[in-house]
């Protein structure tokens, strides 16, 4: 039984398992076949001879065909026979079979967590980092690999790359900034797509655990001010009533007590006023006027939050 042609391929065991075969009998063999079995880590397709003469040999190769049945467990025992079927009468069928144990070295990486706990909110805008943990549950040692953090659309990561050896058994903890604005303030819900060597660079026991996702949502309120009336009902002369001022509540929370404030350039004045809003909630606020109009041209400001309370 030969290993040395075992290799890694596409993050899966490849290359083949040679079993060499001889007929140390006084007589030609006719047909028979030579299976390879294991203790349940690969499985392979039995493969027949022709015809073996006395005293010659043979060596047949068995592909690896089908994925590291687990990758925590590093040892397999492989047991090669030789005419399982006994299709030849021989002179001894006491050794017809060998066994040898193989030990995988190969690492396989995997990601284990995705923490949002620490996003947060810092001068208006998504703030904080997403914590991604990955570990090696292989055999082997991997290192120089990169974990790439990506989303549905709303924030965007830059790659990070694992630099340390990461050895079997062992994790690593990675800190993913936010490094742009929630992409939309009505859309509450992002997906989260954490995957660990995405580009390969280690050939890996298995592939199929590189990648974790996880939802987060969003828990920050966007208010916005929709609109300002500019139609002025008179009720008499020198009595104006006041405006309107429509405000909205588009994120993902409710806010209480939130500022609104209106001011003009024609010499009007009014009074702060505040605002509970739930999410998704449009109110109008009425403005009256606190003094008289100095000019005949009026512009309105009206802003929400205008000291960034919340």
């Amino acid at each position: 039984l030969d290993f040395s042609g075992l290799t890694c391929s596409s993050d899966a065991l490849s290359g083949t398992v040679a079993v060499t075969v001889r007929n140390t009998g006084c007589g030609t063999a006719t047909a028979f076949q030579v299976g390879l079995s294991t203790d349940g880590c690969l499985t392979f397709s039995p493969q027949t001879i022709a015809s073996l003469d006395a005293g010659a040999e043979a060596t047949v190769f068995f592909s690896a065909s089908s994925g590291w049945s687990d990758c925590s467990h590093a040892d397999c025992l492989f047991t090669a026979t030789v005419d399982a079927g006994g299709m030849v009468c021989e002179y001894d069928g006491s050794n017809n079979t060998l066994s040898k144990t193989f030990t995988s070295t190969l690492p396989d990486l995997e990601v284990t967590d995705i923490d949002c706990s620490n996003l947060g909110c810092s001068g208006d805008a998504m703030a904080g980092f997403v914590r991604v943990t990955v570990g090696n549950r292989g055999f082997g040692s991997a290192s120089g690999f990169l974990v790439r953090l990506a989303s549905d659309g709303c924030l965007t990561f830059g790659d990070q790359t694992v630099s340390t050896t990461l050895a079997n058994g062992q994790t690593a903890v990675l800190d993913f900034p936010v490094t742009g604005d929630w992409a939309d303030c009505t859309s509450c819900s992002c997906t989260l797509t954490a995957s660990v060597d995405p580009t390969g660079l280690v050939c890996e026991c298995s592939g199929s655990n590189n990648e974790r996702v996880q939802s987060y949502t969003s828990g920050l309120p966007d208010l916005t001010v929709v609109a300002v009336a500019t139609e002025i009902e008179c009720l008499g002369d020198g009595s104006l009533t006041g405006t309107t001022v429509t405000v909205r509540n588009q994120g993902c929370a409710a806010v209480s007590g939130a500022i609104v404030r209106l001011a003009s350039d024609c010499g009007l004045t009014f009074a702060d006023q505040t605002v509970d809003l739930a999410a998704g909630e449009t109110r109008e606020i009425f403005f009256g006027f606190t003094s008289g109009i100095s000019t005949c041209h009026c512009t309105f400001t009206a802003t929400i939050d205008p000291d960034d309370m919340i």
